[in-house]
């Protein structure tokens, strides 16, 4: 699949002046249509599977309710992002945890309501164990498996192995983190196949039985998904357990949903190369490693190599660099592909926030506040006088 092949929410018109300032559309309709893709593969290529979206990437009402309403459960880290949940009724084992911080407060609530969760640490399990055995009963557990020895993420196979025979807590399941899209497919592949290896150890010697096989998040929504996932449903079927799988998609469903628009306030040229300036740009463009927003120009005249970049005063506020477009100040320009990491970790910065939108059937709705400008004055404790400069 080539990125012009890839669902993207449609091009947006702004339906003010250019004082309006930037704006970001979610579309239901893109939504659907990435749930539906995964959805089809899965019940083709191993039925028993079930889809977990990865709650950090979008927390906005619409967007994670409409995916809740498309089947998926959520996959949480933190009793804010669990209080979402609660709001959207969804429970028991459509949740499941993972997270390097789950505290024995945190685990007690998981264990009594019946959640997955997977163990990130040593220190994870012996509080699960200790909670076990309050409680005079056995709890189910997954492990979050670290084969790098790099990060801060996950447990080294032998560190946990070495409790396998721990009766008060079950090893029922495994996971692997990758980071969010924008990988190298092989190195993601890779990662989950020496996981099974690991799983497959675990049962030949310690008698484990699976429950779930759980793959974390980092599709990607610019390929088929069987380049990505082909190899691995093979290599299940090698488990003597029969598991359920467990995949928790973030960028994947929400990235393409969003399109923004913003206006481009200056052009210039430092030291050779042009640039853009838009008002739009980090509070909500957030210049995460792997981010690449797709950016389009309704000029189609005489493009040019130019850099898109946001209005605020440190470097890092880059939105593509040396792309091909043909752009002029006072232009809007279309962001694709931004409903990722992006609505979630907004901030303030700069007290620019943009109009945050959610296209459905019925129409055009505001998400939040109407006048975001107004909102964000008052939560910094302010009289807000909007009027402008």
């Amino acid at each position: 699949m080539t990125s012009a092949d890839a669902p993207q929410a449609s091009l947006i018109e702004s339906d003010g002046d250019a004082a309006s300032g930037p704006e970001v559309v979610y579309d239901a309709a893109v939504l659907r249509r990435q749930v539906q893709r995964l959805r089809r593969y899965l019940d083709r290529a191993y039925p028993d599977s079930h889809v977990f979206y990865a709650l950090k990437a979008c927390y906005l009402a619409p967007v994670v309710r409409r995916l809740v309403d498309l089947g998926c459960g959520l996959e949480i880290m933190s009793s804010g992002e669990r209080a979402v949940a609660a709001a959207l009724g969804v429970e028991g084992e459509r949740i499941v945890w993972n997270g390097p911080a789950l505290d024995v407060t945190t685990l007690e609530r998981i264990v009594d309501r019946g959640e997955w969760v997977n163990v990130d640490s040593r220190s994870v399990f012996d509080r699960l164990v200790h909670i076990a055995r309050a409680r005079g009963r056995t709890v189910e557990a997954g492990v979050r498996l670290n084969l790098s020895g790099e990060g801060k993420l996950g447990v080294a196979p032998d560190e946990i192995g070495a409790c396998l025979d721990e009766p008060s807590v079950s090893i029922v399941g495994v996971h692997f983190h990758h980071g969010a899209a924008g990988h190298d497919v092989d190195d993601w592949v890779d990662g989950r196949l020496r996981m099974l290896d690991v799983a497959m150890r675990w049962e030949r010697e310690a008698g484990v039985t699976l429950r779930y096989v759980d793959l974390g998040g980092g599709l990607q929504a610019r390929i088929e998904l069987g380049e990505q996932l082909d190899p691995i449903i093979e290599r299940l079927w090698d488990l003597r357990s029969v598991p359920r799988l467990f995949v928790e998609p973030g960028a994947f469903l929400v990235g393409p949903a969003a399109t923004a628009t913003t206006r481009v306030v200056t052009i210039k040229t430092v030291g050779g190369r042009r640039w853009a300036i838009t008002d739009l740009g980090a509070s909500f463009l957030v210049p995460l490693d792997r981010a690449r927003f797709e950016v389009e120009s309704a000029r189609q005249n005489e493009p040019g190599s130019v850099s898109v970049a946001g209005p605020f005063c440190y470097e890092a506020d880059v939105i593509a660099r040396d792309r091909s477009l043909d752009i002029q100040e006072g232009d809007r320009l279309t962001i694709h592909d931004c409903g990722a990491y992006t609505a979630s970790m907004m901030s303030g910065f700069g007290a620019v926030p943009p109009r945050l939108r959610w296209r459905s059937v019925r129409g055009v709705e505001p998400i939040g506040a109407a006048d975001p400008a107004r909102h964000w004055m008052a939560a910094q404790g302010y009289e807000p006088d909007c009027s402008g400069p």
